[in-house]
């Protein structure tokens, strides 16, 4: 077994009792400043993703979640990107030219990053309908994309 391969399985092992509750948050949306509540979102797959306008992976990432989130959103899967730039203003100007149909908010300032103990940009973690988590990923290469497609059909 590919070491990678053997490092998120141990991950996802090792979050497998935490759940969405653990990891609530109530943040304001990057276009609007409605509240997002993670815990409005039982019942349905949800996929948290922390992102950065300076991040690299982060701009190729976002466009590519686009595409998972059109396949999946009709049958209860949705994203909730947070962004972690200090400036606001740059997030929105990254989202004006890379528009993306999914939730974004804005989290620099609040304890968002450090509840769910982010340690490198873009991470990212998989909640099923029951509020669980079952996969985190840190970092973003195109074969992820793939990965969790594969943990979204079997949990839908």
């Amino acid at each position: 077994m590919p070491l990678f391969r053997r490092i998120l399985i141990l991950t996802v092992l090792s979050f497998s009792a935490a759940n969405a509750s653990e990891y609530s948050f109530a943040l304001p949306r990057l276009e609007d400043k409605e509240i997002v509540h993670l815990n409005e979102f039982k019942g349905k797959m949800v996929y948290v993703d922390f992102w950065a306008s300076w991040c690299g992976p982060c701009l190729k990432s976002l466009p590519l979640y686009e595409e998972v989130y059109g396949k999946y959103k009709d049958r209860g899967f949705e994203i909730i990107a947070i962004n972690l730039d200090r400036n606001q203003q740059d997030a929105s100007n990254f989202l004006q030219q890379k528009p993306i149909s999914y939730i974004s908010v804005y989290g620099w300032g609040s304890d968002v990053a450090e509840n769910f103990k982010v340690m490198g940009m873009p991470s990212s973690y998989l909640f099923d309908r029951n509020g669980h988590l079952i996969m985190s990923h840190k970092g973003f290469k195109l074969a992820d994309i793939e990965k969790l497609e594969h943990y979204i059909e079997e949990a839908l």
